[in-house]
């Protein structure tokens, strides 16, 4: 084994990009863990037990269907009856899917259809409280 400056000099930086390289690794799998359970997280203020499905089942609804927002909004209170977690629903959606021409344009018209159809107060007081 050399002992000479210049090679523990090196074995220093091999073992540092080592280690940068498996914090690396780390990292990129705390944001891949964190993507994953980003669904699940972003709904925990809605108090229905099965809103992943429902969110889902919604995305398709928007997505397939031609129709008229308060027509959307319809189909949609089948899912949520209550207009604080049908908004916040609504919401969480638009946020990550606001990119897509379609489903976006739908998603803010239909919120915005909920949230004039809904009573301030009320819907206030049950978002607050989620």
């Amino acid at each position: 084994e050399d002992l000479s400056p210049g090679a523990e000099v090196q074995r220093f930086i091999q073992s540092t990009d080592e280690m940068s390289a498996a914090m690396a690794q780390f990292r990129h799998r705390r944001d891949y863990e964190k993507k994953a359970d980003s669904l699940a997280d972003s709904f925990e203020r809605v108090l229905d037990d099965d809103v992943l499905p429902k969110a889902r089942q919604i995305l398709q609804i928007i997505r397939s269907q031609n129709v008229s927002a308060e027509k959307l909004l319809s189909y949609i209170r089948e899912f949520f009856s209550d207009d604080s977690d049908l908004v916040l629903v609504l919401r969480e959606l638009l946020k990550r899917h606001a990119a897509d021409p379609v489903a976006g344009k739908r998603l803010s018209s239909v919120l915005q259809e909920a949230q004039a159809q809904a009573e301030p107060r009320q819907l206030k007081a049950g978002i607050n409280c989620a």
